[in-house]
This record gives structure tokens, C-alpha cells and sequence, in this order.
């Protein structure tokens, strides 16, 4: 949800004005600080620049008109903002406002904490009130049994009558006891992922203690300027004054183990994470390998390897030379594989041909072969990975940890995986200590974050439910997608979406659907459906006369099979195209 905001100097309202986009485009941040620097007003730190404006979907930001503030924490609140659900924006509207909030500290510090409180902006749906109460107070989560289980009805009656409601302009809003977050200190920006980056690296000073709360972090691959300003909010002047550390990478693990951050600098970084950031997932695993091969010692020697990895075949996935001669034949692309022919090619005797000389390591075989034709004497070498089949022999590893001599330990117990990063993790400078995550499980991933960020002095803002689906939850997304199951559809229709004046009118049939789609008249409205209490698509939408139907379905797993969907569409598009034609509207 993009905002703009219109800067100024409020010292010389004769240098004009700035319009800021927010979030501030990663590739335009640059261009945005020299646009405030020729003001004079854009400090890294210091909050200079007047607001003259905010064009956003948020009403309650306005009380920021003829304030000042800093870009980086209005571009960081933007950040926050943007990721919220349409709950969340009833939420922190009607708490900024019961708590009086103007500060820009205050209201990054209630975009944590703000989904404690319920805001009833319908009292005729007292069962959907009293489901969303549940949902808060238990931190966003519920399994689909409790929610089966509950009485909605009389959830929300306890609510209303035990309680002292406070009412704003964005519903009445009960509070549940929430305590204002202090995760923001007013100089150092709590950690959050708002884009996929390579790497989030902490710096802080030398001279601070190891232990220090005092950390800025910077999202790799960042501008100059990121990392220039960054350094500036934490008072640092030489990069030789600065510590790091890395808090969460998407470097492949032999990428994580061969980088030092006590002897690599931040810039070395940012341009290996600039190279790596272009690569697909399975060049990300090639350079993984390469780096196991090649042990490089810093971080530059690893983007040199990055970015000449055409040097090198990988054939991911490969465990015996069966599968070595299958990839060569059908994937390398240095032959034109007809399928057709399958059952022809003798996969095993080209693999066992043509692996040559074999090293191995851990994770990895090597192969070096040489191809001798006449005026093209090339040699090859090739590499394919062993740990899926190790894998597969061994109950499932939750975890693994390495130290710098070599030393590694795989964890099947997710809490000994727990206690040793917990024990490790404070002399990781001294032993070379690292960690790979390599379950799936929600719970076991927001557990070592929870431990990652303590020891930064941080509370964990994401819930578990937003580290993805538990086992259960999967197996729910595997169901709602079988067209051998029986299904349930609840359509809905939602009007005035993203404002306070947004309606949800849920467990429709699909002709009450579209006949309250039909007779409504606000100007922005759409109508979707919500399969098996799980699954949700949107189908058609109006805004200002102009009516859109959406494909999405066609590419969801979860409706992409269903003929009952398949029909509905049919119908959809058969009855709002006659009342666009009817009606004069625009397609």
C-alpha cells in the first residue's frame, strides 16, 4: 500500500518540496536523500524534514501533517504498514487514536504490538467478532479444531460486557491488556524483513560490548548510500570501527561457513550479495558447491566465483552414476535429449564412462573427466550433491551446527538443536560457531529467531504462523486442492476495502453473492469465495464503474481442478457482464 509524502524545510519553506514514494523503492533511496540533501533537510538520524503532506489510505497518519520527522523511520513505519491485513489496519488506527500517539517512535513501537487489541466495527456478526477476539489474544493462531469449537456468540458477549470499549473513528476498540512495545528505541530500527533479501547483517561499534542492544541493520543487497546512512545512525565513522554480524542469510551453507565477518568488510559483502541476489536457486546451490570445492577465504573470492560459475557443471540431485549419466543426458543441455528415446539411453554406463576421476568430500563428489577431440582437448569437472540420499538414510535432521575446526554436529532432537545454539552462540567468535536450520517446522524456525534475536537484545516481532504451515496446516492445503474430497465454499462480497468504512459479508451462497454484489452501489466492491474455511480467491472487482475479473484461480493448486469453480466462473462472468452492458460500465 503505497503512500507519498511531500518534505520540506520547515527553516526555509523557500527550497520547495521533495515528494517522497513510501517504502521508499530500494532502487530509488539514493535518489530520494539527494532530492532532501538539496534542501539541506535529510539527516540520517535526526528528525528535520516537515511533513507537508501524506497521500495515504491511512487517515490516522495525518496527525503527522506539520511534524517533522526522519525519512528512514517514516520509510520504516511505510514498511510496516505495508504488510498489514485489513484487521490489522482497523487495529493500529483505532489504537493510535485511544492512545493519543504522535510520535514516530511511538507508532513503530504499536506496529508490534497493535494485533493484541480487537476493534468491532459490526456488532449485527457478533460470532465473526467474537472468532476475530479469540484470534487476538492468542497471538494471530488458532487450529482449525478450536475455532470449530468456539462460541463466537458468547466470545464476543464476555468481550463487550466485561469490558470497557473505547470508541474512535475506526470502531470501538478493547485493548486486551496490551502493553505499548519498546522494541524501538528511537535510534536503532528493529530488525524486518520487508523485501527478500541475501543477508541481514548487524553493526554496531568495536567499542561497544559484544552483547550490545546498540545494533543497526542493514538488508544486503543495499545502495551506498543504505550502508553510508546506516553507519552514520550508528555512529560510525571508519568501517574499521565497525562489528558485525549475520542475523539470517539466503546463502547457500558453504557460502554462511567460508564468510568472516571478523575480517570482511561491509561493502565485500554487499557486492557479493549484489551478484548472488541474480542468481536462480539452482546456480545458488552450484555456487555452494563451488565454494566447498574451491575454499575461498573472503568474500570477494567467493563473488569472483559467483560470478564465473559457467566454469562449472553441477548436476544437483545425482547419487549414483545412474542419475549422473540421467542429468548430462536430459538436463546439461550439452545433448538433444529425445524422450522418446528413453528407454534406449544407458544411463549407467555413460555415467560410469564419463565420471573419470572421483573425489569426494561431505556433501559433494567431484568428478574431473577430459574430452579429447581433435582440436578441442577440454576437461570437465563435474560436481553433484549427496546429502539428499544421506538424508533420506537418516531420521530427519531438524538442524545442524559447524565450527571453525572442522567440527559439525547434526541435531534429530529440536530441543538439544535449541540449547546448543543457545549455549554457542555467545562465543561464536572465538570458535567459528554456525547454524543451518533445516527443518520445516514453523515452531522450530521462530524458536531459533526468538534465540538469535534475545541475544541481539530484540524481541521476535513475526508470530509462528508467519514462519509458514505446520504439518497439519499442509496437509489442510493438500485437501483443499484433491478434487477427490468433498469441498464447502462460502462465498463473500467485501465493500469499501481498506477503509474504515470497509463491510465483509461472508458465508454466502453464490447467487446471495451475486445478487448483494448486484445491488450495492458502493464504488469499490468484490466478490470471492473461501473453500473448505481455508483457501480464498477473489473472482471480480469494481472500482469506480471500472469491473475487473481476476485469473488467479486458474494458477492456484487449491481451485485450479475444480469444476465447481470452473462453473461458478461461468455464471459470474454470464451475469455481471449483462449488468456491466446494462449499467454502462467498463470492462
Amino acid at each position: 500500500m503505497m503512500m507519498k509524502a511531500v518534505l520540506s524545510n520547515a527553516d526555509h519553506p523557500e527550497y520547495g518540496v521533495a515528494a517522497i514514494p513510501l517504502p521508499v523503492p530500494r532502487n530509488q533511496y539514493d535518489h530520494c536523500v539527494a532530492l532532501l540533501e538539496a534542501l539541506e533537510i535529510g539527516d540520517a538520524s535526526e528528525a528535520d524534514c516537515r511533513v507537508d503532506s501524506l497521500d495515504s489510505a491511512w487517515p490516522v497518519l495525518n496527525r503527522l501533517v506539520s511534524t517533522k520527522v526522519n525519512l528512514d523511520e517514516l520509510d520504516y513505519l511505510a514498511k510496516r504498514l505495508d504488510s498489514f491485513t485489513v484487521g490489522e489496519f482497523s487495529q493500529f488506527q483505532a489504537m493510535v487514536e485511544k492512545l493519543h500517539l504522535t510520535s514516530m517512535k511511538d507508532l513503530i513501537n504499536l506496529t508490534f504490538c497493535c494485533q493484541q487489541a480487537t476493534v468491532i466495527t459490526d456488532f449485527t456478526n457478533l460470532k465473526e467478532v467474537g472468532r476475530d477476539h479469540y484470534m487476538n489474544i492468542h497471538g494471530g493462531c488458532a487450529s482449525m479444531e478450536e475455532l470449530e469449537q468456539l462460541d463466537g456468540v458468547e466470545t464476543a458477549v464476555l468481550l463487550i460486557e466485561d469490558n470497557e470499549g473505547t470508541i474512535t473513528r475506526y470502531g470501538v476498540v478493547y485493548d486486551n491488556g496490551m502493553q505499548l512495545s519498546q522494541l524501538y528505541d528511537g535510534k536503532h530500527l528493529p530488525c524486518y524483513h520487508y523485501e527478500a533479501d541475501m543477508t541481514v547483517v548487524g553493526i554496531s561499534s568495536r567499542w561497544e560490548p559484544e552483547n550490545s542492544r546498540n545494533v543497526t541493520w542493514i538488508y544486503l543487497p543495499a545502495s551506498k548510500g543504505q550502508i553510508e546512512r546506516a553507519m552514520q545512525r550508528s555512529g560510525i565513522a571508519d568501517p574499521k570501527d565497525m562489528r558485525l554480524f549475520m542475523a539470517d542469510s539466503s546463502f547457500p551453507e558453504e557460502v554462511d561457513v567460508a564468510l568472516d565477518f571478523r575480517c570482511d568488510n561491509i561493502y565485500e559483502l554487499n557486492e557479493l550479495a549484489l551478484v548472488a541476489d541474480k542468481l536462480s536457486c539452482d546456480d545458488r546451490r552450484k555456487l555452494g558447491a563451488a565454494v566447498s570445492m574451491a575454499k575461498p577465504e573472503c568474500a570477494s573470492q567467493i563473488r569472483r566465483l559467483a560470478e564465473n560459475l559457467d566454469l562449472f557443471e553441477f548436476a544437483p540431485g545425482a547419487h549414483t552414476p545412474e542419475e549422473y549419466g540421467k542429468y548430462m543426458i536430459q538436463r546439461s543441455g550439452h545433448f538433444e535429449y529425445d524422450p522418446n528415446l528413453d528407454e534406449f539411453y544407458d544411463y549407467e554406463r555413460y555415467g560410469l564412462q564419463h565420471m573419470g576421476y572421483v573425489a569426494e568430500t561431505d556433501h559433494y563428489r567431484y568428478c574431473l573427466r577430459c574430452t579429447p577431440t581433435p582440436g578441442d582437448y577440454q576437461g570437465y569437472l563435474y560436481c553433484y550433491d549427496k546429502r539428499q540420499q544421506e538424508m533420506a538414510q537418516k531420521d530427519k535432521i531438524v538442524g545442524r551446527v559447524t565450527f571453525a575446526d572442522g567440527t559439525a554436529q547434526e541435531f534429530t532432537d529440536p530441543n538439544q538443536y535449541l540449547q546448543t545454539i543457545k549455549e554457542e552462540l555467545p562465543l561464536r567468535n572465538t570458535t567459528g560457531f554456525k547454524h543451518e536450520t533445516l527443518s520445516e517446522d514453523p515452531e522450530i524456525k521462530k524458536a531459533v529467531d526468538d534465540i538469535l534475536l534475545d541475544f541481539a537484545g530484540e524481541e521476535n516481532p513475526r508470530r509462528t504462523c508467519n514462519y509458514g504451515l505446520t504439518e497439519k496446516g499442509l496437509q489442510a492445503l493438500r485437501d483443499v486442492a484433491d478434487p477427490s474430497l468433498p469441498h464447502s465454499y462460502a462465498w463473500f462480497v467485501m465493500t469499501d476495502c481498506n477503509t474504515p468504512q470497509e463491510q465483509l459479508h461472508r458465508n454466502l451462497t453464490l447467487d446471495e453473492a451475486v445478487e448483494l454484489y448486484q445491488n450495492s452501489d458502493h464504488p469499490e466492491k468484490r466478490l470471492g469465495v473461501t473453500k473448505d474455511d481455508f483457501a480464498t480467491v477473489d473472482f471480480v472487482r469494481m472500482v469506480d464503474g471500472e469491473q475487473t475479473f481476476f485469473g488467479d484461480y486458474q494458477k492456484l493448486e487449491s481451485f485450479k481442478n475444480d469444476p465447481t469453480i470452473f462453473e461458478a466462473v461461468e455464471q459470474l462472468h454470464q451475469e455481471l457482464e449483462d449488468m456491466s452492458q446494462d449499467q454502462g460500465m467498463t470492462m
